[in-house]
């Protein structure tokens, strides 16, 4: 029987979670007969030894699709004519502006795929073909739970928002003050009040603008981020904080964790009650701190979100708030984990029912290739 195999392009990712992501989305696609052939990317690498590693790897084999994140390892795959006519899948596991010098030259072939729905329409109004592609999780074995020793996890490092200041000013002095009003909480309700992407909006999609936007990203993500650890302590309520940076400025009466690769946290996660997660942004999307805490039997705090309220009940173990002082009185003690591990809502976020919806993505577009070449 002859093998249809995916290329997928891998790289060196921090806290090893994007790793992960590739290796689990890659046993699913070959229980759906798509052999991977994995394209490590590396610092210690030249251009040229990457060419002829892909060179190599490609040689021989029937690949159907590509799959990558972040737009890494495009320029190289896109020197190869055998490789341009077939879809090509990049998964942005992060607002589009930071990866935007990347994907952009390929704007003709390229599939995108994005973790928020917002995302998705930024891109769209830019004229890309982008798709949302939720992010996923493993459905816990019945193994048993840990003990939990651990209240409320917070996985975060520190990030000093000020410290961008200066950089945001030169990049747009005159946007800096917008940016200092509490209501523009997230990029993407800052790229809408600028209309931007639309017929008339107030910037263009230059490299002055994309650095800023960046900046601007990291800026509210830290303050919101910073915003919510003093919450926490002024309402009196304990975090254990997990990532780099508390120790040299402190969290006020919360317990301090070292900085942790993502396999430690996933089975911090287990021994914990809560996890604590702060969207960065994605106001219509999944994260994976949500996903991976609930299949770990961990109910999940988070600030009132439509989109997850939509996906996830206090029964599946979600539960929302406004003001953190919501917290003390609401009955958080009685949840269930093994109930919250095997509800029904998680088995839609599934590495299998993401891997099924990229093999009909790529279906669909072998389809519509078809349809071009015999209309």
């Amino acid at each position: 029987m002859k093998t249809d195999y995916v290329l997928i392009i891998s790289g060196q990712f921090q806290y090893g979670v994007a790793t992960n992501f590739l290796q689990e989305l890659a046993v699913e696609l070959g229980l759906l007969n798509y052999e991977p052939v994995w394209f490590p990317l590396s610092a210690e690498q030249s251009h040229e030894q990457h060419l002829l590693n892909l060179y190599n790897l490609i040689s021989n084999k029937d690949i159907k699709f590509i799959f990558g994140i972040n737009g890494l390892g495009l320029d190289y795959v896109s020197c190869f004519d055998e490789l341009k006519p077939l879809p090509c899948f990049t998964w942005l596991l992060d607002h589009p502006v930071h990866h935007y010098q990347r994907f952009v030259a390929h704007k003709t072939w390229l599939r995108l795929l994005c973790v928020d729905q917002s995302h998705v329409n930024w891109l769209t109004q830019l004229g890309f073909n982008a798709e949302q592609f939720l992010h996923a999780t493993k459905v816990r074995s019945l193994a048993p739970r840990p003990p939990t020793d651990v209240g409320i996890l917070f996985p975060a490092s520190y990030f000093d928002e000020t410290a961008q200041i200066p950089a945001l000013h030169e990049a747009h002095p005159k946007l800096l003050e917008l940016l200092m009003d509490p209501a523009i909480d997230s990029l993407p309700t800052l790229l809408s009040v600028l209309r931007f992407g639309e017929k008339g909006g107030v910037l263009e999609a230059d490299a002055n603008t994309l650095n800023f936007l960046r900046l601007a990203d990291l800026f509210l993500r830290g303050r919101n981020r910073n915003q919510l650890v003093h919450d926490f302590a002024q309402a009196g309520i304990q975090l254990a904080i997990a990532g780099r940076g508390w120790n040299e400025v402190g969290a006020g009466s919360h317990l301090l964790l070292r900085s942790m690769t993502w396999q430690e946290l996933k089975q911090l996660f287990s021994r914990s009650q809560f996890v604590l997660h702060d969207h960065p942004g994605f106001s219509a999307g999944l994260h994976e701190r949500v996903l991976t805490s609930l299949a770990a039997g961990t109910a999940v705090l988070t600030r009132h979100n439509s989109f997850l309220e939509q996906q996830f009940s206090p029964t599946d173990g979600l539960y929302g708030f406004n003001q953190v002082s919501e917290l003390l009185q609401r009955g958080l003690d009685e949840h269930q984990p093994e109930q919250i591990a095997k509800t029904d809502a998680l088995l839609l976020h599934t590495w299998s029912c993401r891997a099924k919806q990229l093999v009909q993505l790529v279906e669909r577009t072998h389809c519509g290739s078809a349809d071009l070449v015999t209309g």
